[in-house]
C-alpha cells in the first residue's frame, strides 16, 4: 500500500520467511483481503501449532497419488 517494499528468493528467503520466530501471519493481511478472497480463519492467517496442523492435513493431501485422484475427479 505504497510502503516501501523488500523482495527475496531463494533458499535462504524461504528458510528466513517460514521462520515461526521472525514472522506472524495473524494481523498480517488487510481485513478487506480476508474478506474477499482468503476467508476469515483460514489457514493464512494462523499462527504456531493451529498453523502447522492445519497444513499438515493439506499436505497429507498433495502425494502424487492423491494428487492423481483429484486431476482424475475432477477432469472432463
Amino acid at each position: 500500500m505504497l510502503r516501501n517494499t523488500i523482495c527475496m528468493q531463494g533458499e535462504a528467503a524461504a528458510r528466513l520467511f517460514y521462520d515461526p520466530h521472525k514472522f506472524l501471519r495473524q494481523g498480517a493481511l488487510p481485513r478487506r483481503a480476508l474478506k474477499s478472497f482468503l476467508g476469515e480463519g483460514g489457514v493464512q492467517t494462523l499462527d504456531g501449532e493451529t498453523h502447522y496442523q492445519r497444513k499438515m492435513m493439506f499436505m497429507s493431501l498433495m502425494t502424487p497419488e492423491r494428487i492423481a485422484s483429484l486431476v482424475s475427479e475432477t477432469s472432463a
